[in-house]
Order: structure tokens, then C-alpha cells, then sequence
């Protein structure tokens, strides 16, 4: 028994052998196939979705992926925090001494922060200056990252370059 043959609208509009016109199953347009990018691995070279329907599936994949990234960085900058604090709650290291900040444990005005100033070497010698990079060192390397690395807010980085005077990672007089 012979199925039906159901006619489905072309998804081409042919002249004189070539493409005249191609349809585009996103928005359902017919449209030129100067309108399509160009696809070698397809039957006919062009791409399935029209150009303008390939950059709106491309952002939607973009606001996605930094969805994603931006997940990430945090998760690795939690566990980075949790690492340095070793247990304790998190916390700026000096808001007992300096009482720098109105709540210690406010996560947006945390951040890391090298005890010697030597930022600039550990950049060298993971060489990068991505944040991400530094999250990874310190899972991978706990006990060192502890000693290198501080949790401590802005106010407190501040007051820490004029007490020690340091300048761009640096102390003054040394070279």
C-alpha cells in the first residue's frame, strides 16, 4: 500500500536551473540567496538560516555562554575564598584592627589581595593577568595560597598601600 504524498511548500524557488530564491525555516521568508551565508558542505552552498535569523540565534548563544562563563568565574571565586579563609567565616582580614569597613562580611567589597604586594610576580609567573587563573592557583595550591594571599576590602587595601607604603604592587624605596 502506497503512503500519501503529502505536498509540503518548497523550500525553493528555481529559475532558468539556479536558486531564484531560497525559503528560510526560522522566519519562513523567501529570500535571495545573497541573503544566505555561503556553506560549502551543503548540497546546494548555502547556509539553512538566512543571515539576519543566523545573528539572532547568535546572540541568544553569546548571552548564554556568558551566562555560563560568568557562573563559573563566581563559583571559582567562592571556592577560592573559602580556600583562604581555611574554615572561618569570609571576611576582611582587618576590620578588627582598622574597623575599615561597616559589615566585614559584605562579599561585593571583598576581594583577594597579596600580603607582600608581590601581585605583579605571581602575574609573571602564572602568566596572566586573568582573575580566573588566580581562582585556579589557589584551589590547586591551598596551603601556599594562604600564605601568599589575603581576603580584604577596598578600604582596607587603601589604608595597606599608605601604611606600607605601597605603590603598584611595589614598596616605595625598593627596587
Amino acid at each position: 500500500m502506497k503512503k500519501a504524498r503529502i505536498n509540503k511548500p518548497s523550500l525553493y524557488i528555481i529559475n532558468n536551473g539556479k536558486i531564484f530564491k531560497k525559503k528560510c525555516p526560522c522566519c519562513g521568508l523567501y529570500l535571495f540567496p545573497k541573503d544566505f551565508f555561503k556553506n560549502s558542505q551543503r548540497g546546494n552552498g548555502l547556509s539553512i538560516y538566512c543571515k539576519k535569523c543566523r545573528h539572532k540565534k547568535y546572540i541568544d548563544e553569546q548571552d548564554s555562554q556568558c551566562e555560563k562563563a560568568g557562573f563559573h568565574r563566581r563559583k571559582l571565586r567562592w571556592q577560592a575564598y573559602n580556600i583562604i579563609a581555611n574554615g572561618k567565616k569570609i571576611k576582611c582580614q582587618y576590620h578588627d584592627l582598622w574597623n575599615c569597613c561597616g559589615d566585614p562580611y559584605n562579599g561585593l567589597y571583598l576581594s583577594l589581595d597579596h600580603i607582600k604586594g608581590d601581585g605583579f610576580k605571581q602575574k609573571k609567573e602564572l602568566n596572566t593577568s586573568s582573575s580566573i587563573s588566580l581562582y585556579r592557583w589557589i584551589i590547586k595550591n591551598p596551603k601556599e595560597a594562604r600564605k601568599r594571599i589575603q581576603i580584604l576590602c577596598m578600604n582596607a587595601q587603601f589604608q595597606k598601600r599608605r601604611c606600607f607604603n605601597e605603590v603598584g604592587g611595589k614598596r616605595r624605596g625598593t627596587k
